[in-house]
């Protein structure tokens, strides 16, 4: 296993990474709610609680009331986060950005892959996966994936799966562009294959100087290959 690598125990899929639903609040139901889900990097204050997030289209959440989750381990600190909401119809703040105060509905941390170099005494580990989509955050930040793993319930909640992002090498094409590619590192462990679980994930791109990037996963039918523009 190499640095970058994110482990997740088989146990937490069933209650934190099969849905954005881990932790509940009451919805608003005033005028103006309407749901609204989005990822986002959440601050917590420095009492540990959410007190705003920033869209990965750039607008402000500001929340009306603070968040716990056991996710949360460090104050003065941020998260990327699936969030779920309603806008209370308030905003907030001056011009450039929209700002809005919202009612939190529920939120889960999405763990973050952070990308590795490529190396000759890497092992590397390509188990199968069934990938739902891949996209580009607005901001050009994130790769986002949203995957599935097969799961299954066992005793030993050591028991995990490891996941991480490989960059293999720049590729400069013939038009003058470059794409950055990358491999999904996915080790299934000892975990049981008796059904699937959907986790979402993040690689942050932001450092990146490529026009595009290339993804390559393993999965059950052959690897599959998925190339995003980087507008």
């Amino acid at each position: 296993m190499f640095k970058g690598v994110v482990c997740l125990l088989c146990a937490i899929f069933l209650s934190v990474l099969s849905s954005c639903h881990n932790d509940s609040y009451d919805s608003g139901d005033g005028t103006y709610s309407f749901l609204c889900a989005d990822f986002v990097m959440a601050h917590a204050n420095g009492l540990g609680g959410i007190d705003y997030a920033i869209t990965d289209d750039g607008d402000s959440l500001v929340l009306s009331r603070f968040v716990q989750a056991d996710w949360i381990t460090t104050a003065d600190s941020s998260y990327r986060v699936a969030m779920y909401y309603n806008k209370t119809g308030v905003t907030c703040g001056g011009t450039g950005r929209k700002a809005f105060v919202v009612e939190p509905v529920s939120m889960s941390a999405i763990p973050v892959l952070e990308p590795v170099e490529l190396h000759s005494g890497m092992e590397m580990k390509t188990d199968p996966v069934t990938v739902e989509s891949v996209w580009i955050s607005n901001c050009c930040s994130y790769m986002n994936i949203g995957l599935y793993l097969k799961v299954g319930r066992l005793d030993d909640v050591s028991v995990k799966h490891s996941v991480g992002m490989v960059h293999e090498y720049d590729n400069h094409n013939a038009d003058g562009t470059v794409t950055s590619c990358f491999v999904l590192y996915h080790d299934q462990g000892d975990v049981p294959e008796y059904y699937s679980s959907k986790v979402y994930l993040s690689v942050p791109i932001e450092k990146t100087s490529a026009d595009s990037v290339r993804l390559r996963v393993s999965a059950y039918d052959g690897e599959k290959v998925f190339c995003r523009a980087l507008d």
